[in-house]
């Protein structure tokens, strides 16, 4: 369904019992909320939760931004490095505030909060900014700061498919995730080009604009200054990486945790930037422990 969201058009999905505590999945980098693995939700849901994805702005289904242009990733990355301003079209603490219009759009006066890649430096964001709605937070692969990721993993992500068909994107976001899945618990080829192939199609049908995702990365690299200000953060906090994360080092995750002094840090050996179906039910467990419901 499409919220309004203080003023931001967003598609958002919830299910489970009105009464249940709410849980809010804030999506990384281009990613949709059907990108959100069944099992996990599916854990959650038997929980006991009321669980709220949604599609984050220039992203799926929800309202683009593509007016505001193409940003030029490598300038504003050495603007970064050399400490100069980064023009940014909109901000991570721009999305958390569509995350906070989400809460206000269903009526909810409080949600625990679970972010994963940069869902998680949005969580970080919601956490300081809107604290009085934020329960717990949960950050999935993520960092405290601009993320450290892999020279090869960089190097994919700047080529681009062969052409603009679908099994071109298909093959070239297949390579991408290669990268990026966890070593010791390698998704079988036939059903990451199912879900790549999903997301893509939905993607399509909805009209979004294939240039979001950048404007999300320059959000992330204008936030920054984020690693000095969440030692305020004070709700119940888990921080879940995995050891072999190509895309966001595990030293971010483990840089979070240290500064938050309410946290709790759970390492996965042989993770990498993805959720294995293995792993699931044991992230459900923390999360669970973390907020107090479940067995």
């Amino acid at each position: 369904m499409k919220l309004n969201c203080r003023g931001v058009e967003l598609e958002v999905e919830v299910e489970g019992d009105e009464s249940h505590p709410a849980i809010l999945l804030i999506a990384g980098v281009g990613q949709q909320l059907i990108d959100w693995p069944r099992p996990l939700i599916d854990e959650l849901l038997q929980l006991g939760l009321r669980v709220i994805r949604f599609d984050n702005r220039d992203i799926g289904m929800s309202q683009s931004f593509k007016h505001l242009g193409v940003p030029n990733i490598p300038i504003q990355y050495l603007k970064s490095r050399f400490g100069f301003k980064i023009s940014t079209p909109y901000t991570i603490a721009d999305l958390s505030n569509d995350a906070m219009g989400i809460l206000e759009s269903l009526k909810i006066s409080q949600a625990h909060i679970v972010g994963w890649s940069m869902g998680g430096m949005v969580a970080q964001r919601f956490a300081l900014n809107h604290a009085k709605a934020c329960l717990s937070m949960t950050c999935i692969m993520t960092a405290s700061g601009i993320p450290s990721t892999r020279a090869d993993v960089v190097h994919m992500m700047r080529s681009r498919p062969a052409d603009r068909s679908v099994d071109a994107k298909v093959d070239y976001f297949f390579r991408v995730y290669q990268k990026l899945m966890s070593p010791a618990y390698p998704e079988p080829e036939n059903e990451m080009r199912a879900r790549i192939k999903k997301s893509i199609e939905r993607a399509q049908l909805a009209g979004s604009s294939e240039s979001g995702s950048l404007r999300q990365m320059i959000a992330i690299m204008a936030d920054g200054k984020r690693s000095k200000e969440i030692t305020r953060i004070q709700v119940p906090t888990l921080v879940i990486h995995g050891s072999a994360d190509p895309m966001v080092a595990i030293k971010g995750g483990e840089d979070l945790a240290q500064k938050i002094n309410t946290s709790k840090f759970v390492r996965y050996e042989g993770m990498g930037h993805d959720f294995p179906n293995e792993l699931i039910p044991k992230m459900a467990q923390e999360i669970g422990t973390l907020i107090n419901v479940g067995s």
